[in-house]
């Protein structure tokens, strides 16, 4: 009747209370709570989580196993339910992790040294405890060694705090007004998990399989070879076992998906290897940015930063009606600024090494989104994540560009990364501060990321307001406050409110929409699937995976927001792409973590039935590496799947589609060297790049698209004008000009040539270059780009 409770409702309870993040299992609250401050707030700080773990794998181990005095190990009996197997290879897996790399301190919030209050304070860590008695001194006792049951018992007759003795009947935790001093110190909590570990061995053999082999039932015996190792080797190989470790359980460079490719493991290894590397993959990533995307890549940055340190530069309505922050900007004036000073502004470093800049952004952020992954699940997705990242075809395309979208998308995953996340470990004193000035230059940079920080921060201080927290906001928030309209200041020469008036022009006047409108449901049936491409497949696989499904509520906040404004662009999605991404590597790391679960399952079957069917060993055995490597060839198949639909379309856009815009410049430059050129430009506004690409002070002239600002009826932009009657306009402006004043070059697309034909002829111009630009000709824009020169 006992076996059956244990095996029914005792099991049922302590299966349900387990806390299950993807593929880790632990355990709170599992024989108390210490989670209340004194004030009766809940925290989630004081909870020894290592203890309760422990003490739940014990208890399933109890209950499922049988020691088998001929073999020397516990096996499971023959009805233990799958999901226990798995609780217990997975709280095995967590105690392991943290109990020998330490990663997790143990607060023994339940143990006390002195006369128990109404709570435990987790500050005072590891003498954790509040204590009631006046003058009380910490005592902290460290394991050295095992000793004798009778040296123990002896030692707990000796009077210790208050001339009492250890109380041997235990009567719980916050009853007795006693103290119990061989139960104050984190040793107990290691002994604890070490029972836990010694019932349960992992080997690693060479087909990377995980086999659960039950190991000594002495508790003793454990200790004894803890006891053997050696500390210090211990502490020197941590790193590169744990990597070693979790790069297994990965799976990315096992010989059946990248194991040609197991030159690039180490990279793994460190975080300043991996930085390392995704610079070096970055810089390639920017020099072969060789198109244009959007115009706001130069005219919103390189053009500001040229006219401001070299006295020559187009602003934009934009800039003289302070809708854009000098932030992003001033640090391409920083670098111009050198390359002046030292005489180096070659036409060529004021193109790459702006955009070689945004590249340590965007690996950087790339780093940060792998250190994210990590913090909210583990190494194995984390690594994923980061394959599917460097897979995208968008973010290749874009993160390197000089646009505020890409630093906006790294700054808001680096300071996700600092985010205060509840259950899971912090990642220093200063977290919250760095992650709130970070949220704030991340507004600052570009004013739309406050959609992002709206919810998490109004989540944070939902979870954890306090007096610190208010602090610390208000430290925040008026160091950025104060830092953009200094910024601004120095920039505009003035008192600018950039925020106010890019809220004002975008949200409650809507005149984003001049440039294009979208309806309400762009974002979601065509904006992220084609940003997402074949990524999208294992993102909603992903999500149904993942049990944290916090970033996903982000991308739709983000994206639904977006979706109250007319204009709409596919780049606005850029910061919720590395989010998307984490979903990916949930997806690929439960594929592989499916395939170790079901192998080590049956090889658990094994164990539990090999004392009387030693027969069916070979065949358990080869069904789940059959299994196993079947999964594993649908990783490979899946991973190139993302390579040849991504990696052919990154290499377009990047290499050929829209390349004519960028090119003619380089032609520009080079023929002012010869003559001094006056240039037109009769194509859409901001085609080109402008005086940031040229770098030569020639006198120059596009087709200008100012919304109507003042709301004047009928109005109707420069550019529309021309293109209404591209004759007419021509005559009205260039009939009474002086032949010396006259364009010497004229820039347009193919499509025009026909009708400009006449002019051209009539004053003279002949066609003296033409260039590619597009195999997707839409609406204005065309095939070729076409430059007319004056004879």
């Amino acid at each position: 009747m006992f076996g059956e409770a244990l095996r029914g409702h005792v099991t049922t309870r302590i299966l349900s209370i387990a806390t299950r993040i993807n593929s880790e299992v632990y355990y709170d609250d599992f024989i108390g709570n210490a989670d209340r401050t004194l004030f009766n707030k809940p925290i989630n700080k004081a909870e020894d989580r290592l203890f309760s773990t422990a003490m739940a794998t014990n208890a399933l181990q109890r209950i499922w196993t049988m020691y088998n005095e001929t073999s020397k190990r516990n096996n499971w009996i023959h009805q233990t339910p799958s999901l226990v197997r798995e609780t217990v290879n997975k709280t095995i897996d967590y105690l392991q992790k943290n109990i020998f790399n330490l990663q997790f301190k143990p607060s023994n919030a339940f143990y006390s040294g002195s006369v128990k209050g109404t709570t435990t304070l987790p500050f005072v860590y590891p003498a954790n405890r509040k204590v009631g008695i006046p003058n009380a001194n910490y005592f902290l006792y460290g394991m050295e060694s095992v000793i004798s049951e009778e040296e123990y018992l002896k030692m707990t007759k000796e009077p210790h705090v208050q001339n009492m003795t250890t109380p041997m009947e235990f009567h719980g935790f916050n009853n007795d007004s006693s103290a119990f001093p061989f139960w104050n110190s984190p040793p107990y909590t290691y002994a604890t998990a070490l029972l836990a570990l010694s019932q349960i061995v992992l080997e690693r053999e060479r087909k990377g399989k995980v086999r659960s082999i039950m190991g000594s039932r002495n508790l003793g015996s454990s200790f004894t070879a803890t006891q053997r190792l050696n500390r210090s080797s211990l502490r020197s190989n941590q790193d590169s076992k744990t990597n070693h470790d979790e790069d297994t359980q990965c799976y990315l460079f096992h010989k059946h998906i990248l194991g040609k490719m197991s030159k690039l493991r180490p990279l793994f290894f460190s975080e300043k290897a991996l930085f390392m590397g995704l610079m070096a993959f970055r810089f390639l990533n920017a020099f072969m940015i060789q198109t244009q995307y959007v115009p706001d890549e130069y005219w919103q940055s390189l053009e500001i930063a040229h006219s401001y340190v070299f006295g020559y530069g187009y602003k934009t309505w934009e800039w003289k009606n302070g809708l854009r922050g000098f932030l992003y900007p001033s640090v391409f004036v920083v670098l111009f600024k050198f390359l002046d000073i030292f005489r180096l502004d070659y036409r060529i470093l004021l193109i790459k090494l702006p955009r070689i800049l945004q590249g340590i952004l965007a690996a950087t952020g790339d780093l940060y989104l792998y250190k994210l992954s990590s913090r909210l699940s583990n190494k194995s997705v984390a690594q994923w994540t980061l394959v599917c990242q460097l897979l995208s075809w968008f973010t290749f395309y874009t993160y390197t560009r000089t646009l505020t979208n890409g630093a906006e998308t790294a700054l808001t995953v680096i300071a996700l990364y600092y985010y205060p996340w509840p259950a899971t470990k912090s990642v220093g004193q200063n977290s919250t501060i760095k992650f709130l000035l970070l949220a704030g230059i991340s507004v600052i940079v570009r004013p739309t990321a406050a959609i992002t920080w709206i919810l998490m921060c109004g989540w944070h201080v939902q979870r954890q307001f306090s007096i610190r927290i208010f602090l610390q906001y208000c430290f925040a928030i008026g160091t950025c406050l104060l830092l953009s309209i200094l910024v601004d200041f120095v920039g505009y020469g003035r008192l600018v409110l950039v925020h106010y008036n890019f809220f004002h022009f975008n949200v409650m006047s809507d005149l984003g929409a001049f440039y294009g409108s979208h309806p309400w449901y762009w974002y979601f049936l065509q904006g992220y699937p084609v940003v997402m491409a074949m990524h999208l497949l294992p993102f909603i696989f992903g999500v149904v995976k993942a049990k944290n499904k916090v970033l996903l509520v982000l991308i739709l906040w983000t994206m639904l927001i977006y979706s109250f404004l007319s204009h709409k662009e596919f780049r606005f999605l850029l910061p919720i792409v590395p989010l998307s991404m984490y979903y990916c590597g949930i997806f690929f790391h439960s594929l592989c973590q499916d395939t170790e679960s079901a192998e080590s399952e049956s090889e658990s079957s094994l164990a539990s039935d090999n004392v009387r069917q030693p027969s069916g060993r070979r065949q358990v055995s080869s069904s789940g590496d059959d299994e196993h490597k079947s999964r594993l060839s649908m990783v490979y198949i899946l991973l190139i799947l993302l390579l040849v639909t991504n990696v052919p379309i990154a290499l377009y856009f990047s290499l050929i589609h829209q390349r004519g815009t960028v090119t003619v410049m380089k032609y520009l430059h080079d023929e002012d060297v010869n003559r001094p050129a006056n240039v037109l430009f009769l194509m859409p506004c901001h085609s080109t790049p402008y005086y940031s690409y040229l770098h030569r002070y020639v006198k120059m002239r596009f087709l200008t698209c100012e919304p109507n600002l003042n709301q004047d009826v009928g109005y109707v932009d420069e550019a529309e004008q021309f293109y209404n009657d591209p004759v007419r306009w021509l005559d009205a402006e260039f009939t009474q000009l002086a032949a010396h004043k006259q364009p010497t070059h004229i820039v347009y697309y193919s499509s025009l040539h026909d009708t400009l034909l006449p002019y051209l002829n009539q004053y003279n111009y002949s066609k003296c270059a033409q260039f590619f630009h597009t195999h997707f000709p839409d609406g204005r824009v065309d095939s070729e780009i076409f430059v007319s020169c004056r004879l």
